[in-house]
């Protein structure tokens, strides 16, 4: 009777307790067993193994692994990211602290610098698992992305070199405008215009109007510098200074302006001539006689560099006036007017006279305090033997 006969010694091997998957032997000897019944013998105690098997778990396991991402602006300077954010089991029972081996490479890093997205490029193929229980493990890689944002040119520079002296009425200044491609693509027909300059051929880019350049094709981070040149104006010389805006349109319609500006300009010149000569010869061809006319022209030039305006012309002695209500640099306008010969011009041997114009105060904007006045005068004597013009007749001799 084995309920009575035989004594069992139990040891730890009469237990497994096992959590992976596998298969483990129960371990129990036939040392353990010793028999207690004296009217038998011989007896042997054979032990049949017995196992404890726990099974793969064959359920699909999802992990998720989301990558990081990140958002900057363009600065000019390299933006970083690296890595994911998360890794998640949809299995409670699936450890992936422990059961997951991470295979990372360079793509695991995103260093860039222009506008533009990014991919993070981690795969599924990075990830391996380790966990022995679990036999149906996917990898699910969600993408991420480095996202740097901004226009699609920098705003655009436009220079002009400095000169030793001040850009004069009519001088050609030049300015550059810099065109830079601040993304990752290449952009097409970039369109920079300059209402008040003049675009000039140059490398990069043809010239397709007057005032209109087109930048055909601008690589990824590459410049096309526009040149320009402008000519100084009147209203330049009065302002003291020359400030413009180009526009550089992007093929998105993005608009960036670009402004130039130089104070290196003259200040007005307001040199105003004035010449009176005698027109014409007595009548006797010798000498003007009591009574005879002088006929006279008065030529006033405008010699400055900008526009004068009300040049009062008069000549008080003949009683001659005017007003010119606007002349232009380089203009000149001649007017005539005479005297009659008198007892007093006989008497004194000659006549004199003085014509003077002089037009409205000009504002300096290199010297505010003071104004600059347009002004001038020129006097003729008859018999003036030293008149820039050539010698003069006399009046007749009263004591001949």
């Amino acid at each position: 009777d084995v309920t009575t006969a035989v004594k069992e010694t139990e040891t730890e091997a009469w237990t497994v307790t096992e959590t992976n998957a596998g298969t483990y032997d129960m371990g129990i000897e036939a040392g353990d067993f010793e028999n207690l019944d004296a009217n038998f013998s011989d007896v042997e105690f054979v032990v049949v193994d017995g196992q404890l098997v726990i099974n793969k778990n064959s359920d699909k396991v999802t992990v998720t692994i989301t990558e990081n991402s990140g958002t900057a602006t363009y600065d000019g300077q390299p933006h970083t990211i690296s890595g994911y954010a998360s890794m998640v089991a949809d299995n409670d029972l699936y450890d992936v602290t422990t059961a997951v081996k991470e295979t990372e490479t360079e793509a695991w890093t995103v260093t860039e610098k222009l506008v533009g997205s990014y991919d993070m490029g981690i795969v599924a193929g990075d990830f391996e698992n380790l966990d022995a229980n679990f036999s149906n493990v996917e990898f699910v890689v969600v993408d991420g992305q480095l996202v740097i944002t901004g226009d699609q040119i920098d705003p655009p520079d436009k220079t002009t070199p400095a000169v030793e002296s001040d850009y004069k009425l009519g001088d050609k200044i030049p300015f550059t405008i810099t065109v830079h491609n601040i993304t990752s693509e290449t952009l097409e027909n970039i369109e920079v215009t300059d209402a008040t300059a003049k675009i000039v051929a140059g490398d990069g880019y043809t010239v397709e109007s007057e005032h209109t350049a087109i930048i055909a094709s601008l690589a990824p981070d590459a410049t096309v510098t526009v040149k320009v040149e402008h000519t100084v104006t009147e209203d330049d010389i009065l302002e003291g200074e020359y400030e413009n805006t180009a526009t550089v349109k992007t093929p998105d319609d993005n608009t960036q302006d670009a402004t130039g500006k130089t104070d290196q300009i003259e200040s007005p010149d307001t040199t105003l001539t004035v010449n009176k000569k005698i027109e014409g010869a007595p009548a006797d061809g010798k000498a003007y006689k009591l009574g005879e006319t002088i006929e006279y022209s008065i030529t006033v030039k405008n010699e400055g560099n900008v526009s004068y305006t009300n040049v009062k012309v008069e000549d008080a002695d003949t009683g001659f006036s005017t007003t010119i209500d606007k002349l232009a640099v380089g203009e000149e306008q001649t007017f005539e007017t005479s005297h009659k010969v008198t007892e007093e011009d006989i008497l004194a041997g000659s006549y004199t006279n003085t014509v003077t114009a002089a037009g409205d105060p000009i504002d300096d904007p290199k010297d505010p305090e003071n104004p600059k006045t347009p002004e001038g005068e020129d006097t003729t004597t008859t018999g003036d033997e030293d008149d820039p013009d050539g010698p003069t007749p006399p009046v007749e001799d009263p004591n001949p």
